[in-house]
């Protein structure tokens, strides 16, 4: 059995976490869900790239700096997901649910979760 080079797990990093933000700026809920399943198996890769222990190439370290990069992106993208998705929740809760003595939008508690193709 013949070992694969060092540099190609970190290739298979990189190409998920790029395919991780890709299906984040789609951003339907069929995309998202895939962008979890991608993400996860990019972080696993990256598991295993680490523990294999090999030297690391100066073309190692540039692919690292571009996961790194990637990743700062995806985090990015997955902090305004979640800034819309708390913004849309605080509009929700006022127009359904009303205002708070204080002042705030009434919090909506989701019963359940739906998703609409179509």
């Amino acid at each position: 059995m013949t070992q694969e080079p060092n540099s190609a797990g970190l290739s298979r990093v990189r190409a998920g976490v790029e395919r991780c933000c890709d299906l984040l700026v789609a951003a339907s809920p069929a995309a998202l869900n895939r962008a979890e399943t991608v993400l996860e198996a990019a972080v696993a890769e990256l598991g295993l790239w680490r523990e294999r222990g090999h030297p690391v190439s100066a073309s190692d370290r540039a692919e690292l700096r571009s996961i790194r990069k990637l990743s700062t992106r995806a985090r990015n993208l997955l902090d305004k997901a979640v800034r819309y998705r708390t913004g849309w929740g605080t509009y929700l809760g006022s127009r359904v649910a009303g205002y708070q003595a204080g002042g705030k939008a009434a919090p909506v508690i989701p019963s359940g979760r739906l998703w609409v193709q179509g």
